[in-house]
């Protein structure tokens, strides 16, 4: 009789297990199709209402945190609304905001792929030097995508945003930020012993093609 009680408390209690996880599951899909809804609304009134498609990517940015560390994001929505904040950030003159959401997606770097990564830096860095109104947080942006890059070890971007660099300081006229980029390009052209690296051929042509501008 006793054996039988265990065996039935045993059953119930995994059959409960069974329905937690049952509704756990439902609670994760629910959340990720939210998170596709909200990620392409905001997507469709990106143009005609940026203020509300900040506040839907903003939205899908909490709804991802909500989830479980682990919680799969296979269409990247995390990172392709960081980028899209950093951008109407920028756009809607809201300095403070987009550097702070830069920074967030500059530590997402390992966890998307390496194209996907440098087309964002590049499509960020091209707005935020255009725009008239970001004039005052241009070099602090490109600083911290350049110290980014150099802790993970990125060089080919690296040196293609420092040289992207220089060339936006010589079109403002700023010709010390120049030199002071040409060095940095310069070093890390370099063999250990001091000599120009001939296997960075290319690189070091890039740097001889911003010298003479100066």
């Amino acid at each position: 009789m006793d054996s039988d009680d265990g065996s039935e408390y045993e059953y119930g209690s995994d059959y409960g297990g069974s329905q937690d996880d049952a509704n756990e599951d439902e609670v994760v899909d629910e959340t990720a199709i939210k998170i596709a809804n909200t990620f392409y609304e905001a997507d469709d009134c990106k143009t005609s209402n940026p203020t509300r498609a900040l506040e839907l990517y903003l939205q899908v940015l909490s709804l991802r945190q909500g989830t479980a560390d682990d919680a799969k994001d296979p269409e990247n929505f995390q990172f392709k609304s960081l980028e899209n904040v950093v951008k109407l950030c920028a756009t809607l003159n809201k300095p403070d905001a987009m550097l702070q959401h830069y920074r967030e997606v500059l530590t997402l770097l390992p966890h998307v792929t390496r194209n996907e990564f440098t087309d964002t830096v590049n499509s960020i860095l091209d707005l935020v030097s255009s725009l008239p109104s970001a004039r005052g947080i241009v070099s602090t942006t490109y600083e911290i995508t350049l110290d980014a890059l150099k802790c993970a070890h990125n060089d080919r971007l690296w040196f293609q945003t420092n040289v992207k660099l220089g060339r936006l300081y010589l079109e403002m006229g700023e010709v010390a930020p120049v030199k002071r980029v040409l060095m940095e390009l310069h070093e890390s052209c370099k063999t250990p012993d001091g000599h120009d690296d001939m296997a960075k051929a290319t690189s070091l042509l890039d740097v001889y093609c911003l010298e003479i501008q100066v």
